[in-house]
Formats: C-alpha cells, sequence, structure tokens
C-alpha cells in the first residue's frame, strides 16, 4: 500500500525530470533519483540495478516504476524496523519543487505549497482497484471538496458558482491548475497566517488523518471541576491538551470497537450541565465531556462514532472517506449519465414526435388541399348537376314541344310521312341521349351520395384530427419551452466557450513563457552536465581521500586510545603523589606543633627574666656588634661571660654545658623534622626595642638564636 501511495510523488519527479515531456528520462538522472529515495529508506546500492539498462540512455515511467518497487520497495515489506515512507515525499519535492516553486505572483509560502502537494497527491485520482491513475490529475469534485474546507477553516465563503463554471472546462485538475485557482481565488487578499493556518488544518486533516480538533471542557476525575482542553481526534486515539499548540498532552483515549460514545441529558440546574456526552474507553474509564452548543455537540459525536466504526480497518480514515465520497461521485455520475440518456432518448422521441408531427401537419395541409380541391370539384359537379337540371329541363321542354309537335305531325302524318321517318329517326336519336342523360343523372346522384358518405367519413376524421392537433400543439409548445431552454443553454455554453477561449488564450502565453523557461532549464541542464563530469571525477578523489581519512583516522583512534591509557596512568601517578605530598604535608605540620611549656611570653620590666627564670643571656649580648666591642674594649672583664666569636652573639646552652658545637640549622623543614625533635621555643624582648629572638632548645644541644 506505501508503495501504491508513493508511486504519485515518483511520478512527480519522473516528470520534472521528463525535459520533453516525451516519457523518457536519461539513465544517469534517473540514478541517481534512486539513490536519494533508497538512501532516506535505508536500502543500500539499489542505484546499480539501472546498470542494466546502460544499453538504451533513457528509460519510460513503466520501467523505472518497476525498477523502484522491485529493488526499493519490496525489500522492505519484510523489514522489522518501522520505515518513514515520508521521506520519499521530501525526495521527490526536492526534484519536483523548482516546476511549481517559479511563478509570477506567488501568495502561498514554500512550506504551503509543499503541504498543497501532499494534499494534491493524497487525493488525486486511482482506478477501482486503488492504483493511481497517470498523469496525476484531481477530479472537479474533489478539487470543490478541498477548496470549502479550506474556505470553512479560514472563515470565507465558498463560491460554488464561480468554480461550476471553471469545473465545466476542466473536469480533471492537475497541481499548476490546483495552485493557480488557490492562489487566485480562495487564498487571494488573505494574510499569510490566515492562509499557513488553514494549509495546516487542511494538512492535519487529510495527511495526518485528523478526524476533528476543537475546545471542549472536560470533568475531571480527581477533582470534579470543569476544565477547558484541546481534543484532537485521530482514527487511533482520543487526546486533549491544555493549548492548542498540543505540547503538554494531558490524557488520552483509545480508539477500538468497544469503545462508547453516548450523548447525555441536560441539567438545567447545573452549571456546566448543558450539550454533555461522555466516550467510555474499553477498560470501563468514563470521560464526561461539554460543547459550547448542541451543533457542536452532535458533531463531536457524530466524529467519535466515525472513528469507534472505522476502528477495524487498517486502512487510513480520510483514505476511505475518499473512496466513499469517489463512489458516491461515480455513482452520481452515473446516475447522470443514465439521465443523460434517458434525456436524449427523449429528445430523440421529441424529435420523432417533432417529425412526425411536421408530418401530419404537411398531411393536414396536403388534406385541407384535397379537401379544397374535392369542394372545388364539389362545386364543379354543383354546377354540372344544376346544367344538367337545366339541360333535363330544357330537353322536358323540348319533349313537350316535341309532344306537340308530334300531336301536330299526326294529323299531318300523312302527309309529313317522309318527315315522319325522319323525325322518328330523330326522336330515336334524342331517346337514346334522355336514355345517356339519365345514366349520366343517376351516376352524378351515386356520386353525390359517395361524396356525402365520404364527407360526413372526413368530418370524422377531421374532428379526431382536431383532438390530434390540439395534442400535438400541446407537444409544441412543450418542445418550444424545451427549445427555449436549449437555446438558453446554447447561449450560456457561446459564454462559457468565451471563457474558455480566454483560459485558452491565458494558457497558451503562460506555455510561452513556460517555453522560455523550459530553454533556460535545458541550458542550465546542459552546463550541470558538463559540471557533473567533473564533479564524478572530484567525488572518486573525495572518495579516496575519504578512505584514506578513515584509515588514518582508525590509526589515530588507536593511537588515542594508548595516549588515553598514558593519561589515564599518569593520572593515577599524579594522585599518588598528590596523596603522599599531602601525607608529607601534614606530617610537616605535625612536626611544626610546638610541644611542652612553650608560648608567647609578654614582655615585663625585667627583660632577663623568661618562664624559667632568669635567662642565661647577658645584657652585652643584645646590644648591637659596633657597641658590644667598644663595651669590651673599655671593660675587659666583661669578656668572661662573652664568647670569643665577635661576628656573631653567643648563645648559651639552657642546660647543662656541653663540649660540643652547636649543630648546624637544617636547611628545610622536612630534613629539620627527620633529623631532630621538635625544638623548645623561649621568647626575649630587650626592654621592648631590641630584635626579638627565639631560643631553640635541641634536649642538651646548644641553642641557637634568630632573630624574628
Amino acid at each position: 500500500m506505501a508503495f501504491e501511495e508513493k508511486r504519485k510523488c515518483i511520478w512527480h519527479a519522473f516528470n520534472a525530470l521528463d525535459e520533453h515531456q516525451n516519457d523518457a528520462v536519461q539513465v544517469s538522472q534517473l540514478k541517481v533519483l534512486t539513490h536519494n529515495i533508497a538512501n532516506t529508506l535505508g536500502v543500500q546500492r539499489a542505484e546499480q540495478s539501472l546498470d542494466m539498462h546502460q544499453s538504451s540512455t533513457a528509460l519510460s515511467f513503466k520501467d523505472f516504476l518497476h525498477i523502484v518497487q522491485s529493488e526499493i520497495f519490496d525489500p522492505l515489506l519484510n523489514s522489522p524496523n518501522e520505515v518513514d515512507y515520508n521521506k520519499v515525499d521530501e525526495v521527490c519535492w526536492m526534484v519536483c519543487s523548482k516546476k511549481y516553486l517559479k511563478r509570477e505572483q506567488a501568495v502561498l509560502s514554500d512550506d504551503g505549497v509543499y503541504k498543497l502537494w501532499r494534499v494534491f497527491n493524497f487525493l488525486a485520482e486511482c482506478d477501482s482497484e486503488g492504483v493511481p491513475l497517470f498523469p496525476v490529475v484531481m477530479d472537479c469534485d474533489e478539487v470543490a471538496f478541498v477548496f470549502k474546507e479550506y474556505t470553512e477553516t479560514v472563515g470565507e465563503t465558498w463560491n460554488e458558482k464561480d468554480f461550476e463554471t471553471i469545473s465545466k472546462e476542466i473536469p480533471l485538475f492537475n497541481y499548476h491548475q490546483v495552485l493557480n485557482y488557490m492562489e487566485s481565488h480562495c487564498a487571494k487578499d488573505q494574510q499569510t497566517s490566515v492562509v499557513s493556518a488553514g494549509l495546516q488544518e487542511l494538512y492535519n486533516q487529510f495527511i495526518n488523518d485528523v478526524i476533528r480538533k476543537g475546545w471542549l471542557t472536560k470533568k475531571g476525575h480527581m477533582m470534579t471541576n470543569w476544565k477547558e482542553r484541546w481534543f484532537v481526534l485521530t482514527p487511533s486515539c482520543l487526546k486533549y491538551f491544555t493549548n492548542r499548540d498540543e505540547v503538554e498532552l494531558k490524557g488520552e483515549v483509545r480508539i477500538s470497537s468497544h469503545v462508547k460514545v453516548e450523548a447525555l441529558p441536560d441539567k438545567p440546574s447545573h452549571k456546566m450541565g448543558q450539550h454533555r456526552f461522555h466516550v467510555c474507553s474499553e477498560t470501563g474509564k468514563t470521560y464526561e465531556i461539554g460543547a459550547k452548543d448542541m451543533k457542536n455537540k452532535n458533531r463531536w459525536i457524530r466524529a467519535v462514532q466515525l472513528a469507534i466504526n472505522h476502528a477495524p480497518s487498517a486502512e487510513k480514515f480520510q483514505r476511505t472517506q475518499a473512496m466513499a465520497r469517489k463512489a458516491e461521485r461515480d455513482a452520481a455520475r452515473a446516475k447522470a449519465k443514465e439521465d443523460e440518456e434517458r434525456r436524449r432518448k427523449e429528445m430523440e422521441e421529441m424529435e420523432k414526435t417533432k417529425s412526425e408531427l411536421e408530418i401530419l401537419r404537411k398531411m393536414r395541409a396536403e388534406s385541407d388541399a384535397k379537401l379544397l380541391e374535392e369542394a372545388s370539384l364539389r362545386e364543379s359537379e354543383q354546377k354540372r348537376l344544376e346544367e344538367l337540371k337545366k339541360a333535363q329541363a330544357e330537353v322536358e321542354a323540348r319533349l313537350k314541344e316535341e309532344t306537340a309537335l308530334r300531336e301536330a305531325d299526326r294529323k299531318q302524318l300523312e302527309e309529313l310521312a317522309q318527315a315522319r321517318a325522319e323525325a322518328e329517326e330523330r326522336l330515336r336519336k334524342e331517346t337514346d341521349m334522355r336514355e345517356e342523360d339519365r345514366k349520366k343523372l343517376e351516376e352524378l346522384v351515386k356520386t353525390q351520395a359517395e361524396t356525402e358518405a365520404r364527407l360526413l367519413e372526413e368530418s370524422a376524421l377531421r374532428e379526431a384530427e382536431q383532438v390530434r392537433l390540439h395534442q400535438l400543439e400541446d407537444a409544441q409548445k412543450q418542445l418550444e419551452e424545451m427549445l427555449q431552454e436549449e437555446i438558453q443553454a446554447k447561449k450560456d455554453e457561446e459564454i462559457v466557450r468565451s471563457l474558455q477561449a480566454r483560459l485558452l488564450e491565458e494558457e497558451f502565453e503562460k506555455r510561452e513563457a513556460l517555453e522560455k523557461l523550459k530553454a533556460e532549464q535545458e541550458q542550465l541542464l546542459e552546463t550541470e552536465r558538463q559540471k557533473r563530469v567533473g564533479l564524478e571525477e572530484a567525488q572518486k578523489k573525495q572518495e579516496e581521500m575519504l578512505n584514506e581519512a578513515k584509515v588514518q583516522l582508525e590509526r589515530l583512534e588507536l593511537e588515542r586510545k594508548a595516549a588515553d591509557q598514558k593519561m589515564m596512568e599518569a593520572a593515577e601517578k599524579l594522585k599518588e603523589a598528590e596523596k603522599a605530598r599531602e601525607a608529607a604535608k601534614a606530617k610537616v605540620r605535625e612536626r611544626q606543633k610546638p610541644v611542652g611549656l612553650a608560648r608567647l611570653i609578654t614582655p615585663e620590666p625585667n627583660p632577663f627574666i623568661t618562664h624559667r627564670g632568669y635567662g642565661a643571656f647577658s645584657e652585652a649580648e643584645f646590644l648591637p656588634k659596633s657597641k658590644r666591642q667598644n663595651l669590651l674594649s673599655h671593660d675587659p672583664e666583661k669578656s668572661d661571660t662573652m664568647d670569643g666569636n665577635d661576628s656573631s652573639p653567643c648563645v648559651s646552652p639552657v642546660g647543662p654545658q656541653s663540649p660540643q658545637s652547636p649543630p648546624a640549622l637544617p636547611t628545610s623543614p622536612v630534613a629539620a623534622s627527620q633529623t631532630s625533635p621538635p625544638p623548645l621555643l623561649s621568647l626575649h624582648e630587650n626592654g621592648g626595642s631590641g630584635p626579638v629572638k627565639l631560643a631553640m632548645n635541641n634536649h642538651g644541644e646548644d641553642e641557637d638564636t634568630v632573630e624574628l
């Protein structure tokens, strides 16, 4: 199923690469496209299957689609990992985006054009088995459905009549036409944020399969207060968030066939008792939810019930809805086709009736002409009868005259025998003539009777024809009304044709611009081909350098690991040294702590008395060297109390006299702590004006003095 869905976006990419629109693209270009699609889906070296077509420089879309299915999509059917097929749309959009983003007056952002493209591919036409039709087009009724959803989302009014005028000329929309109508009619004069929000809602509805979104109030489970939450309903779950940014999810209800949704009776006395319904999850937990009005409540109940009914199906909800709309559309069009066929037959019957009516009119005219002719014949027969009657009267008068003449002639028979014979002969002839006239008169009477009978039949036929004519006149009125409707339809058709001519003119201008762009693209592609040769060589060099860099990187990785090991060892040694140094410092601090009664002595008026009693120093020892020499030179007796060394003050031992010389002062605290125990300190002050000295007693050894 994933491959069936992605055929459409792959067709867009193939069509963008098909410069001459002859259903053939260079194999080298298709290798790049195949490599990118395979890499996004985690399939390696799928483009190598195109090497077997090196004998032919170009491939048709059918052959390329077969290779993509067998080399990329079929191996992923048994993959244990979840595959994100949406990356295929992104790759194909990178190839064909230049074709759709270059337009004179852009209203939609690039992201908006991409989202509309995804929706167009999702709702594009398929056959009865769900296989996409190529080229990829979208039915005009489906386009109207999408744009109606958009206008309702952004709060605009859908202009259905305007779209019907265009849909009569364009029953199937390609993406260029959909994008053009979107920017010229739906998104025109709208703010960018409004257009972006409307397209995002369309994207969520059709691509993310969101059934419904909106604010509802929900009753808490622990704290039974009502809080407003942003609800999002998909075929798999009903989620609710604190805000419409859908970041902080507060809870969700998994949708299955066991979930139930029911409306609750209103409680007028309760503040939140109006327009409530509850959703019972498959675990038995009930969620009580309130809407702002009855209309919104019923919409949410229907939406949740749709999700519950769709739960057992593995198909996407919007896909089933699109298939249902297609089935309704096909049924409506089949019915319309049947109605059109029936209307056509009725028109044919009406035409046939009209022709029959014309024939009847002609027959009526002919019958009228015949009746007129017969009337004229009757008039002529009447005149002839009148003439015959006159002739008969004349004959009778003549017979009377002849009778009189015969009476006169009878008297003169004898005299006129010869004349009688002649008269008899003449009489015989006249008698024959009278007989003929009598027969003719009988024939005329018989003809008159037949004519009168025929006139009676014709009058009956005329009455029947009058009834038929009334019926035909009614039918003629209906035909005239239908003719008026047809004339109006033809006028509308002429208006549409003029609009179509204008659109074709604009399309011709756009085609010229597209041909110019096509020529520029051919030049750019030729330049790109020339660059590609150098890029392939550079790619090979880069691959070699990459391999060398990989080897060097592995070697550096090993060296780094060794250096890290050494650094860890040095750090361990440094830690041990630090610990040893801290231990040595602690020992030094322990050694430097004063022991016994050592403490600071507060100066007293007699500077020669210490905490042990009188000190072992003389007053001369606290004098500077120059003064001490002057004193010795003036008073030699004091030399007994001083050391023979004139360069440094004397140090008298606190304890018993030692014949050995005092040891040297250690040079470092550590050495001092290792060679001798801590000394005893004794502080002396020379009347507050001389230098302060420390007497360091080394337990029986000579003391040393240090000026502070």
